[in-house]
């Protein structure tokens, strides 16, 4: 059994005493390279992607298996988020079918103590399990993926984690673009009120120019009744004899008047009229939506 110092370090073996193992054990060329994949890393790149599953190999009575394998083991490092490491290990095998025995060679496998026992005790007999090769491919293998199920079940708690903050960015964004649109909202509402109040100092201005030109056409309006009606009818004149002057009104100047009078009484009592009637409806308009109003809230 051949470890490394570390994931990514070297095998604790030197080149002469690997190539002397080999060289014993009479590995086939296929095992070479699955060895390249251990050794020196500087980053996570995995060598073993192109190699088969399983490399065997006959000749005559003997047999030749050779395989990699990846594990899962808990680091244990405080200072990385993933507290799970991938780690691999080489198992070469080299079988004798007449002699029904079997040599192996372990690559940095990080055999448990249970496991070294149980492998001590199939190599000793002195375990009901049958000592051959496929009862320890199946124990390696067995101990091989014994953590893989602990593993996904992290990969499971992060994927949801991650699904979790998935939705709460993607809330937090929906808010955000709710925000810009409020916002927005807010700024055609400002400026609408400007454009409101705008339009209100514009009324204004115009309401005082309006006022203006009342009070003007009230300061002209006498006069201009007393010279366009009275003087250009001929109601009034003003007579002279001998240096004197007289004013003379005509008899129709009366009938004028009360005609004026007349006029003026019937054109105000048809606007309170029509006045009065147009608040009567609002007021029956106003009492029909409150009791719609009523209405729908019951």
């Amino acid at each position: 059994m051949v470890q490394q110092t570390f994931s990514w370090g070297a095998l604790q073996i030197s080149e002469q005493m690997m190539r002397c193992v080999l060289q014993y054990m009479d590995a086939s060329s296929a095992f070479a390279r699955i060895l390249h994949t251990f050794g020196n890393r500087r980053s996570q790149s995995s060598e073993a992607s192109g190699i088969p599953a399983l490399i065997s190999s006959f000749d005559g009575d003997r047999v030749d298996r050779c395989f990699l394998l990846q594990c899962v083991e808990l680091h244990g490092r405080s200072d990385q988020a993933d507290p799970w490491s991938i780690r691999q290990f080489a198992v070469y095998e080299r079988a004798c079918q007449s002699a029904n025995s079997s040599q192996f060679l372990l690559i940095n496998h990080t055999a448990s103590q249970s496991l070294r026992r149980r492998l001590k005790a199939i190599r000793n007999g002195t375990t009901e399990a049958p000592s051959n090769g496929a009862s320890i491919h199946l124990i390696l293998v067995s101990s091989a993926t014994m953590q893989w199920s602990c593993y996904c079940n992290y990969l499971e708690e992060e994927l949801n984690t991650l699904m979790n903050n998935i939705i709460s960015f993607r809330s937090l964004d929906d808010s955000r673009i709710n925000s810009g649109h409020t916002a927005e909202i807010l700024q055609l509402a400002q400026d609408e009120n400007k454009e409101i109040m705008e339009i209100s100092i514009s009324a204004r201005e115009d309401t005082k120019t309006l006022k203006t030109i009342t009070i003007l056409t009230l300061v002209y309006l006498p006069a201009s009744f007393v010279s366009e009606t009275l003087l250009s009818m001929g109601y009034v004149k003003v007579n002279h004899h001998g240096g004197r002057a007289s004013i003379v009104f005509e008899p129709e100047m009366l009938i004028f008047l009360v005609l004026t009078c007349i006029l003026l009484l019937v054109t105000i009592s048809i606007w309170l009229c029509v006045d009065r009637r147009r608040k009567r409806l609002a007021r029956k308009r106003s009492d029909r939506l409150v009791n719609l109003d009523e209405c729908d809230k019951c």
